[in-house]
């Protein structure tokens, strides 16, 4: 079987035994791309308007499905029980999908240039290979801070176990950060 997505929000399975082509109309904009959970019989996609759906295989029937910030998706992957996805945005949403039913938004991770940080949808930590390159912006008139707190606080919150967490790494299995 063959499962590819069209411009018009279809998803297509093609039987290649039966020579057989089904179609299911899955979304309202352009399938950006689909991966397979193999473990679960679980089919992920997501379009250009920012929606994630979660079907459950072979039926393609629909599980859950949520929107990824109003972001234009590109590309979407699976590592373990967590869905990630890229977009014009230039960040990486990640989902856990322990529960496919139950999507749930775990934080997002910017890469730029050399470096990433990963900031937690749960916690006041997060984790920077390169904190210089974050900014404290105040939330009651969005501007920029800068002084001897926010120093304090981009080094007491920048945390590698959220990461670490995230993952489920194993001691001796670290992230290499430069």
């Amino acid at each position: 079987t063959i499962v590819f997505g069209g411009t018009t929000g279809t998803i297509y399975k093609y039987n290649i035994r039966e020579n057989s082509l089904t179609s299911l109309k899955g979304h309202d904009f352009i399938i950006q791309s689909l991966a397979w959970c193999r473990e679960r019989n679980l089919l992920i996609s997501i379009d250009s308007g920012g929606i994630l759906n979660i079907w459950k295989l072979p039926e393609f029937e629909l599980i859950s499905s949520t929107s990824v910030f109003y972001n234009y998706l590109w590309t979407v992957a699976i590592i373990n029980d967590l869905v990630l996805t890229g977009g014009d945005q230039g960040a990486i949403w990640i989902y856990d999908i322990k529960e496919p039913d139950k999507i749930t938004l775990k934080g997002k991770m910017v890469v730029f240039e050399e470096a990433y940080t990963f900031i937690p949808a749960d916690s006041g930590e997060f984790f920077s290979t390169d904190p210089s390159k974050i900014r404290v912006i105040r939330k009651e008139n969005n501007t920029t801070e800068n002084s001897r707190h926010t120093d304090y606080l981009l080094i007491s919150q920048n945390n590698y176990r959220v990461v670490h967490d995230l993952f489920k790494i194993k001691p001796g299995n670290q992230f290499h950060t430069s």
